[in-house]
């Protein structure tokens, strides 16, 4: 009696733990603006979750290359055409980031002048 009550519960609760898991553990894709009032919502006591900005990177005359040591600092534009910043600081330098390399941004934004994205991870 005790094994068929032990079996339901693992065929009831693990498919349901793990619906919940992979429903919180994903980490929501958004526009850097998006990002920016999400992050605003937030008290001064709340840590940041961390969000993902698909975004193309922006390497001119006027918007200069990383320049290999970490933190590095580059410039990337999001699907609403907002220009900002990227602070990364990860455990590894990015190498080889060229004008117009689409690059997902994993981190956190800081408003100000100009917009900051405090990255910890990019995937080329």
């Amino acid at each position: 009696m005790l094994r068929k009550i032990i079996l339901i519960c693992l065929a009831v609760g693990l498919p349901v733990a793990i619906y919940l898991a992979t429903q919180h553990a994903q980490i929501p894709t958004l526009t850097y603006s998006e990002a920016l009032q999400e992050h605003g919502a937030k008290s001064e006591t709340e840590q940041t979750q961390k969000m993902r900005i698909e975004a193309t990177a922006i390497i001119d005359a006027k918007h200069p290359a990383p320049n290999g040591k970490i933190p590095q600092q580059f410039y990337a534009q999001d699907g609403e055409q907002t220009v900002f910043v990227v602070n990364y600081d990860g455990k590894y330098p990015v190498e080889g980031i060229a004008n117009g390399m689409k690059l997902e941004l994993y981190g956190h934004p800081h408003g100000g002048e100009p917009p900051v994205f405090h990255c910890s991870q990019i995937v080329k």
